[in-house]
């Protein structure tokens, strides 16, 4: 069972600033932690400080009370929520045996920010300004020099995901190099596409020599919707009101928009051996999606466009591009085969809030219940294995000893016999206050 979205960060703001260059750490410490920006990320306000001792449910309240989420009625939820369970970090191997007690024996660990631990917003600066980015490699780096740390003290369980940054591309090339000997290998997580960042999109020359750099050392390259798709180009568009909800939607959208800058613009074309995964981003759009630029192909593509495809954009989905399927619900695994088998991975979202860890091997059994057992397989293990490069038979021996196992998931459950928790994948309508109710 590989889950092909967690997220992991040091212990706090100062342990990651301790991977920091000496010569660069006060300039990557002044842009502060990025969890302080959690609560506009995610549609609402901050409330302020919380009545709560725990360091990691008081995140949790405080950002769902920003949503107006009736706390009260979301107790049992929060109640998994805790310093004693969410781990951004290896906390002296604490963190895989909450992982193994929800029956995952391996990760794809992205960047971002958890309900603990420190990130520099300075990591991803590039996506916003083509000026200043000074602390940009700095605090890249750091990340990805605490990422081989984290991952090498559960070896061949944690594939780490390196973030990165355009704007010195041959530094760019150099860390896929730096990436793939330091034992890292869940690939690169691409920037959002920005005209503040001052690049090109991502069918320019370019990105050849990057392109090219994954292409040689199998470096996975993904799209994980936020980072991979900000809306930081429509933030004028959006006003004070209803922009964070219009933002929050349109993260999705824009997360996708590499695919057909990379399709269409003859990316895939000239780099058939990249591989592409979009993760956290639902997986029901993508048989509508290849529709509609198969059509769009055959409409509008004349002999200038078939000159550099000499595909067609539904055989290049087909060869390149794959689905971490985070918190996917059951009626998208019920799509699987039109989504396609071999692409679709599971992912549990651990630590986050919306997350389906805390009650994971229930949802398993809500999402997959009585499909067939060799699909199940797939979705939950193989093609996370085959597309990262995990160890099956290391893994096989943590299954036996952790499970779930085949009777487990023979039966699905009814949303009534799940703890009231409001992951995604069960998608239940969080509970709101009153107030809240009222001014809707």
């Amino acid at each position: 069972m590989v889950s092909a979205d967690a997220h992991a960060a040091p212990d706090d703001l100062n342990a990651f600033l301790s991977y920091v260059d000496p010569t660069h750490r006060q300039a990557v410490a002044e842009f502060g932690d990025l969890s302080s920006v959690a609560i506009p990320m995610f549609g609402g306000v901050d409330p302020g400080e919380i009545d709560e001792s725990d360091a990691v449910r008081a995140v949790a309240i405080r950002r769902l009370e920003g949503m107006g989420v009736d706390t009260g009625a979301a107790a049992e939820w929060l109640a998994n929520y805790s310093s004693d369970w969410v781990f951004p970090s290896d906390g002296d191997g604490r963190r895989l045996a909450v992982l193994e007690e929800q029956g995952i024996h391996a990760e794809v660990a992205f960047p971002g920010p958890v309900l603990a631990g420190g990130l520099s917003p300075a990591m991803y600066m590039g996506a916003n300004s083509s000026k200043g980015l000074e602390p940009v490699w700095p605090a890249l780096h750091a990340y990805n020099r605490w990422l081989e740390e984290f991952c090498a003290a559960a070896p061949g369980r944690r594939a780490g995901c390196i973030p990165i940054d355009f704007h010195d591309m041959d530094r760019a090339v150099e860390e896929i190099a730096w990436s793939r000997g330091a034992g890292l290998f869940g690939g690169v997580m691409l920037p959002a596409m920005s005209l503040k960042s001052g690049l090109p999109g991502y069918a320019d020359d370019y990105y050849e020599p990057f392109w090219s750099a994954c292409e040689d050392h199998d470096v996975v390259i993904n799209l994980h919707t936020g980072a991979s798709g900000t809306a930081t180009d429509a933030r004028q568009l959006y006003d004070a009101k209803h922009g964070g909800f219009l933002g929050l939607f349109e993260v999705f959208v824009f997360t996708r928009r590499p695919l057909w800058f990379m399709i269409l613009g003859g990316v895939f074309d000239r780099h058939p051996k990249l591989k592409v995964v979009v993760t956290e981003n639902g997986v029901q759009w993508l048989p509508s999606l290849i529709r509609d630029m198969e059509s769009f192909f055959d409409t509008h593509g004349g002999a200038p466009v078939r000159s550099y495809l000499k595909l067609r954009p539904a055989d290049y989905f087909e060869r390149q591009v794959f689905l971490g399927g985070s918190l996917m619900k059951r009626a998208e695994a019920e799509m699987r085969h039109e989504i396609g088998i071999d692409r679709l991975m599971w992912g549990a979202d651990y630590p986050h809030l919306e997350g389906a860890a805390p009650v994971h091997r229930l949802i398993l059994r809500q999402v997959f219940g009585g499909m067939p057992e060799e699909d199940v397989r797939r979705m939950l293990g193989l093609n996370a294995a085959r597309i990262y490069g995990f160890d099956l038979a290391q893994l096989a021996e943590v299954a036996d000893r952790v499970g779930p196992t085949v009777a487990d998931l023979a039966t699905t459950v009814s949303l009534d016999e799940i703890p009231k928790t409001f992951s995604w994948s069960l998608a239940r309508p969080v509970p709101l206050t009153s107030a809240a109710v009222a001014a809707s």
